[in-house]
């Protein structure tokens, strides 16, 4: 028997259930949707439940992925946390369990919390965690062609440890970009320093004919040809 959601709470991330939860008893905690793509969300969320029933994990985290874009709930965020964490996608593991915690912690059980808390901690020794800022405030930060947010950031960027290329962009300055080594756990601190652009063109200033240096050339032939670079 699935253990149901009760004031959105969670079972024990020991136990090996997901949640088979109704998406429409908790209707109230999600964005508005048309009434197509709840349909279409609870049946990607039942497609995914029994993908994870069968161990296809990867069709589960798809379906519950899709289901969660269409109508995002805190019991599908928590399914996928574990689903990602059954296959060792510890990244996305650790953003999906640190997503339920700063977006539903006000709705999910304070066990929900605790636990969820738990494993944040255990996936964080497999994970980098690096806080990125810029001078000045307010460029974007991007890692790897994924625009993080804008400094600054509301939270520690969290990668694969590995090397990874960040960069910094704001209007006005020339765009910084770094590559660098990043090891599992906390690492220290990354600045970008952004210089402000140039507004001078590489276009030759006009030359004043009366100042433009002269050649003078003699020669002992009368009626000789001068030539200067082929001309």
């Amino acid at each position: 028997v699935l253990e149901r959601l009760r004031s959105c709470g969670c079972p024990r991330f020991g136990s090996a259930l997901l949640i088979a939860l109704s998406l429409v008893a908790f209707s109230h905690l999600a964005e508005a949707q048309t009434p197509e793509q709840e349909l279409r969300a609870r049946q990607l969320f039942d497609e995914g439940m029994a993908s994870a029933q069968r161990n296809d994990l990867d069709s589960a985290i798809d379906a519950l992925t899709e289901s969660y874009g269409l109508f995002p709930h805190p019991g599908t965020l928590y399914n996928l946390a574990v689903l990602h964490d059954r296959a060792e996608n510890r990244l996305s593991a650790y953003r999906a369990f640190r997503e339920l915690i700063e977006r539903y912690s006000t709705v999910i059980s304070a066990q929900a919390r605790d636990d969820a808390r738990e494993k944040l901690d255990e996936l964080s020794t497999f994970v980098a965690t690096i806080e990125i800022t810029s001078i000045p405030l307010g460029a974007t930060i991007i890692v790897d062609d994924e625009v993080m947010g804008t400094s600054p950031l509301q939270a520690p960027c969290v990668l694969e440890p590995g090397r990874h290329r960040i960069q910094a962009r704001l209007e006005g300055f020339v765009d910084t970009t770094i590559e660098q080594v990043f090891v599992a756990g906390p690492n220290p601190e990354l600045e970008l320093l952004l210089t402000v652009e140039s507004t001078t063109t590489d276009e030759p200033e006009d030359v004043d004919e009366r100042r433009a240096p002269m050649l003078v050339v003699e020669s002992t032939t009368v009626g000789a040809m001068i030539s200067v670079d082929d001309q």
